[in-house]
């Protein structure tokens, strides 16, 4: 009995990774969400998206272009079911290293959920924006132009 107890609960372990295994590998890169590429500042000049963060905790694009001494928003798209992310602007990796103050943050949500952020004038130069959940793998360039 326990025997075949056993092969039943194998063959479900089994058929459950060969599940998830298909479940991810058709999380889908559809192009329906595409922003504007990682050097191109959008025509309005005030709204730049950073992509879809899908999987592995990781935004789809590292380097986004703002235009300097305008205000703008960051739009992202956290189709991560159950998993919180956020997004925050800081002067440097090391302003953030240091906990001072984001010069923009949204909130921690879990996804599914679009966030805007409202981003303040900058001055140009290079910012870091960054999930503060996921710190060391959801980091890129702002850069201000």
């Amino acid at each position: 009995m326990w025997n075949r107890n056993r092969s039943v609960l194998i063959a479900g372990v089994i058929a459950l990774v060969a599940l998830l295994a298909l479940a991810s590998a058709c999380g889908g890169d559809s192009d329906d969400d595409e922003a504007p590429s990682a050097t191109e500042t959008p025509e309005s000049g005030v709204n730049i998206g950073v992509g879809t963060v899908k999987t592995r905790n990781l935004f789809s694009r590292t380097e986004l272009v703002a235009p300097a001494n305008e205000a703008f928003t960051i739009t992202y798209d956290n189709s991560e079911v159950g998993f919180e992310h956020n997004i925050a602007v800081y002067t440097s990796e090391q302003a953030y290293e240091d906990e001072e103050e984001a010069i923009a943050a949204t909130a921690e949500k879990r996804g599914p959920v679009v966030q805007t952020l409202d981003v303040p004038a900058l001055a140009p130069g290079e910012y870091l924006y960054i999930c503060t959940v996921h710190s060391q793998t959801m980091l890129g360039t702002l850069r201000v132009e």
